[in-house]
């Protein structure tokens, strides 16, 4: 009953926020979800009324149809309550939450599925969807990593490896992160999304390891490499000569830095004197 391609199709139909939260359906959804649902409830839960079996599930798939999921919800938790041993219906009913973006209920439904039948490998897969979503990093990886490894479909392996990554980025163990970012570039190299969350991770990265720069050498010539840099990205060329000439005081020689103060010269004013002095800059340069 469960389908990969149905989330895949959930996921392609929704606006997209940081760390792949859904907001809102967009276009329509496919109401395969409830396929059957009815004749197989029935078949397992011979001890309820049939009647009301049908109904709620033909509800569920009309609603379904209809794109709406509170009405879809209302019918599967019926369902649920008439057939609590059927897992077919939890992970219907999860799939729904999920769609809604209520990711806590969604994992609920998926675990209670899996209860009743370990081997639905899908409810297993969108449980670790769930609970990378939910912050809850260290339970999802298990799920997920197997699941990345061997995706169902091309597709829907985008969608996985975007929660691994998130999932590893939230553990700190960023080069897991990346080597999934990396595949993820490769597989899909014009992909917006795979594109955002590659250069956030690299951005956070950078960030990371400028912090550790400045709390291991924060008089460094390094420091002041980089500091003259964001003054000179931010136009405030006096204060990125200030900082090239403290540069060149410290270490003469160091390749790159006599450029740089050239460069930011020739920005800085457009006067004969000035510009005699970045010719000089550039002299130094070419001795090194």
């Amino acid at each position: 009953v469960l389908s990969l391609r149905l989330v895949f199709a959930m996921h392609k139909t929704v606006k997209v926020l940081p760390m792949v939260k859904l907001r809102a359906l967009q276009s329509c959804l496919i109401c395969a979800l409830g396929l059957s649902l009815g004749l197989s409830v029935a078949a397992a839960s011979q001890e309820v009324d049939r009647a009301e079996i049908d109904r709620y599930s033909r509800e569920a798939e009309e609603a379904l149809a209809n794109k709406n999921l509170q009405k879809a919800a209302t019918a599967l938790e019926k369902l649920a309550q008439l057939t609590p041993n059927v897992a077919e219906v939890h992970g219907n009913l999860g799939m729904v939450y999920y769609t809604e973006g209520q990711y806590s209920k969604a994992a609920g439904s998926f675990q209670q599925a899996l209860k009743l039948d370990s081997k639905m490998t899908t409810a297993e897969l969108m449980l670790g969807i769930c609970l990378a979503e939910l912050g809850r990093h260290k339970e999802a990886v298990p799920l997920l990593e197997p699941a990345y490894q061997h995706p169902p479909d091309p597709e829907i392996a985008r969608l996985i490896g975007l929660e691994l990554q998130r999932a590893y980025w939230g553990l700190r163990e960023y080069a897991k992160a990346n080597a999934v970012s990396d595949e993820l570039l490769t597989r899909y190299p014009k992909d917006p999304e795979v594109l955002y969350y590659a250069s956030r991770l690299h951005a956070d990265q950078a960030l990371r390891s400028m912090f550790q720069l400045i709390r291991e050498a924060p008089e460094s010539s390094w420091v002041r490499r980089a500091r003259a840099e964001v003054f000179e990205s931010q136009r405030d060329y006096d204060l990125a000569i200030k900082e090239y000439q403290i540069i060149l005081r410290m270490d003469p020689q160091l390749p790159g830095v006599n450029f740089q103060l050239g460069r930011v010269l020739l920005l800085s004013s457009e006067s004969e004197a000035t510009r005699n002095e970045a010719m000089k800059a550039f002299e130094a340069e070419l001795a090194i």
